[in-house]
């Protein structure tokens, strides 16, 4: 069954930014990482589609996990701070729901 969207927020207990928080989003077509680039701009968003996702790769760290998604067209997405059990589940539903990723 086709899941609607997903949100995964980094935390500052996990090595996330306290000023700057990150999301990973993830719906039926789409994943979008969103981060304050400074106090007074605006988010910067990145998507990549989900069929073009061909590898996924969560980076365990003391206090959670970094995670780096790669797509067929070059583009990556790097998340930092994420719990370890949030970046596992972003791995898991992409890997399962990206059809050329390893």
């Amino acid at each position: 069954m086709p899941f609607h969207f997903v949100r995964f927020k980094s935390s500052v207990m996990n090595g996330g930014s306290l000023l700057h928080p990150e999301s990973i989003e993830i719906d039926e077509t789409f994943v979008t990482l969103r981060k304050k680039i400074g106090p007074f701009s605006g988010i910067k968003s990145i998507s990549i589609p989900i069929l073009n996702i061909v590898n996924v790769e969560v980076s365990p760290k003391a206090t959670g996990a970094d995670i780096l998604i790669e797509s067929f067209a070059k583009r990556q997405i790097e998340g930092r701070g994420f719990s370890s059990s949030a970046a596992r589940k972003i791995e898991r539903l992409l890997r399962e729901y990206a059809p050329r990723c390893r």
